[in-house]
């Protein structure tokens, strides 16, 4: 996983004018493209011309069934459409589709080649690829995420170089980061908030024992899957893949997006530590409690109120937090590392007592899948989480208990009242006599 010394930076771009790829006309102009851009193989190929006959008379058609053939990706077919034929592949791996791009890089969804395995590719951006130490200091990370293995975290499984691009490979998960369901939702339930902090600081737990910080923890940093299960993102990489101005840059190396930010990172500390990351994770946790980041206003106000302002009670601007959960909060926050947790397993213990509190309707909100309770046991030393998820299963039978009760009643009302239109017929017929 060494850098390949000689394509350290990235390639630069021949001088002169490019001219724009011709849109392919026909099926058979589409067909050569998918060739050219070695999406497949030739024998798929030739397998598909022979099982669907002559090619619809137009490019959009051939591509549309080609993608209902399983050929190509709607992604593929809309470049191929375009009429490009670079760029679907790095290294052994053919580009699926693009699920990530903006100020933290691009990531691609692809396949092995051979392996047929599905991954994530993150590139690095071209401006951090400009710097031969950048791109050195990137691989010596990116070597150290490899090295850890927790359910909580993606897994670096390479980091590679093709034609001047350097890329991330990362397991795949199929889910969404909590900053869009912010968006989509507003905030959470407690019980679910707090079970995603837990997971993910089970998480940074088993990076902090390998000597690995995150230094940048935020909602668009954890992702959740379809089974529950959070994944810390970006763990000791988060830096390189960041190019917009949210992010403040410090000599230690350091980071931090400024709405999480903890205040030795900001001060430009370079005695920051594990207990940083315990701060951008109480941040996020009260950005997934009320829906908003502790503090508010301009970047510099922002910087400033990290440091020297009180961050607001959560419970304060949010009835259903239990004042011990938005103590809890409080501590995370704290503006001096040494008043803070000590560690991240130390803050699993403070917060696990709150997975079980109930939404409005009085149902347990917060889950932890058995794989993330084994994951959290170990975080904390082998703390016994079975009476949580134990209390969290009762929770749940209640409320599926109370479900049925109501639908019971529902029931029996709806009988009566039937009942009741059926006399009071029977009385009007009667008298109509």
């Amino acid at each position: 996983m060494s850098p390949p010394g000689s394509r350290f930076a990235a390639r630069p771009l021949p001088s002169g004018s490019h001219r724009m790829p011709e849109p392919p006309r026909t099926g058979d102009a589409v067909l050569e493209l998918v060739r050219r851009a070695e999406i497949t193989d030739d024998d798929a190929l030739s397998g598909f011309v022979s099982r669907s006959g002559p090619l619809p008379p137009t490019a959009s058609d051939t591509a549309t069934r080609l993608v209902q053939a399983g050929i190509l990706t709607p992604f593929q077919a809309k470049l191929i459409l375009q009429g490009k034929h670079k760029g679907f592949r790095l290294g052994p791996y053919r580009i699926l589709n693009q699920i990530g791009a903006g100020g933290m890089g691009t990531v691609f969804l692809a396949e092995h080649a051979a392996l047929r395995r599905k991954v994530a590719l993150k590139v690095l951006p071209g401006r951090q690829a400009l710097d031969p130490v950048n791109v050195e200091r990137f691989y010596r990370e990116a070597r150290a995420a490899a090295t850890l293995d927790h359910p909580n975290i993606v897994h670096a499984y390479d980091v590679a170089c093709d034609k001047g691009t350097h890329f991330l490979v990362l397991e795949y998960i199929d889910g969404e980061t909590l900053d869009r369901t912010l968006t989509a939702r507003g905030r959470l339930p407690v019980g679910e908030a707090v079970s995603y902090a837990v997971q993910a600081a089970a998480g940074l737990q088993h990076a902090h024992d390998k000597g690995v910080a995150h230094r940048d923890i935020k909602p668009a940093n954890l992702l959740v899957g379809g089974d529950g299960i959070v994944k810390v993102l970006d763990l000791g990489l988060a830096e390189f893949f960041e190019e917009s101005g949210t992010k403040l840059a410090r000599n230690s190396g350091l980071l931090a997006t400024t709405d999480y930010a903890a205040p030795e990172q900001l001060r430009n500390c370079e005695s920051a530590d594990h207990r940083a990351d315990i701060y951008n994770l109480g941040a996020t946790l009260y950005h997934l409690l009320t829906g908003r980041p502790p503090f508010a206003g301009t970047t510099a106000a922002k910087m400033i109120a990290h440091q020297l302002t009180p961050v607001v009670p959560p419970r304060e601007l949010r009835d259903e937090i239990p004042e011990a959960l938005s103590d809890v909060v409080e501590v995370m926050l704290a503006k001096e590392p040494g008043d803070r947790y000590p560690t991240a397993g130390v803050a699993v213990q403070a917060l696990l007592p709150f997975v079980n509190v109930p939404d409005r309707h009085g149902q347990p909100s917060g889950k932890l899948p058995p794989l993330a309770a084994a994951a959290v046991q170990e975080s904390t030393g082998g703390l016994d989480v079975g009476p949580i998820r134990e209390a969290a299963a009762a929770a749940e039978a209640l409320a599926r208990a109370q479900r049925t009760a109501r639908l019971a009643i529902t029931g029996m009302i709806a009988g009566v009242l039937f009942g009741l239109v059926w006399l009071a017929v029977a009385v009007v017929i009667y008298l109509a006599k």
